[in-house]
């Protein structure tokens, strides 16, 4: 059966690096993404950006922008959108949950490594924080939420 995803992300960065997390779901385990997750049926995407930094780290954030909307094939099975937000870490304490095997900040050029060894979820990793340097950004008010 083929589907349709949609999810949120957060870029978070701190002293010139960004946080990844590593996988533990047998499609991409092992493997480096930004956190975040599926959006749950009668949610926002940004409480949805939200919430699964929350769940899968342990910290609250604050969607400052949005850096891009990004659509990926997975053929044959899924087609995914993904909003990925630029946001400010509020507080918290950084930790694991049973949905990542591990987290880590990175520079750059560490991504680029990640990329090259074929370790990070998809190469929409690099593409956003490439974005991200170029400094794209939408407003989050062009994002109009309706009941």
């Amino acid at each position: 059966m083929s589907r349709i995803i949609v999810a949120g992300d957060s870029l978070l960065k701190k002293d010139n690096k960004f946080l990844l997390v590593q996988e533990s779901k047998e499609i991409a385990r092992g493997k480096w993404n930004f956190p975040g997750g599926r959006i749950e049926l009668e949610e926002d995407i940004i409480s949805c950006a939200k919430r699964e930094v929350e769940e899968e780290i342990g910290i609250k954030t604050k969607p400052e922008y949005l850096v891009g909307i990004y659509q990926i094939w997975q053929k044959p099975k899924e087609n995914v959108i993904v909003f990925v937000f630029k946001s400010e870490i509020l507080g918290g304490e950084l930790k694991g949950s049973e949905e990542i095997l591990d987290l880590k900040w990175f520079s750059i050029e560490e991504i680029k490594e990640l990329n090259d060894k074929g370790l990070l979820r998809d190469k929409l990793v690099l593409n956003v924080v490439e974005d991200y340097i170029a400094k794209k950004k939408i407003p989050l008010e062009f994002i109009n939420i309706h009941d």
